[in-house]
């Protein structure tokens, strides 16, 4: 089994190498694209309200279940709350405050954390 060089490849396809260059050129397109990364100025995908002057995060019921018995002593978010912008905003939150009430989308029911 023999390998085959670029050169040879583009002999036997009778492409020269400036026009493959330029063709490269004339395709490229600008890298300055986001390709899917949430913008930071965007509001955040979960609802947030008030209730008796706490916050209150809507979640849904896997998050809801895995933050009923909050996250232990020296312990980092990431166990506990999978999704990136949900973990930045009660972090901010604890900042603040270190009051947070968080409620399951599914049935309603609220579990109240403190730091």
């Amino acid at each position: 089994m023999s390998f085959k060089t670029f050169k040879e490849m583009f002999s036997e396809a009778n492409i020269s190498w400036e026009t493959f260059f330029k063709k490269l050129e004339e395709d490229a397109e600008p890298t300055n694209q986001t390709g899917g990364v949430a913008n930071s100025d965007s509001p955040p995908m979960f609802k947030m309200s008030r209730f008796a002057g706490i916050p209150c995060v809507e979640v849904d019921d896997d998050t809801y279940h895995k933050c009923k018995f909050g996250k232990k002593p020296y312990a980092r978010w990431e166990g506990v709350i999978e999704d990136e912008a949900l973990r930045g905003f009660v972090k901010k939150q604890f900042d603040k405050s270190p009051k947070l009430m968080i409620q399951n989308q599914k049935t309603g029911s609220t579990i109240y954390l403190k730091r």
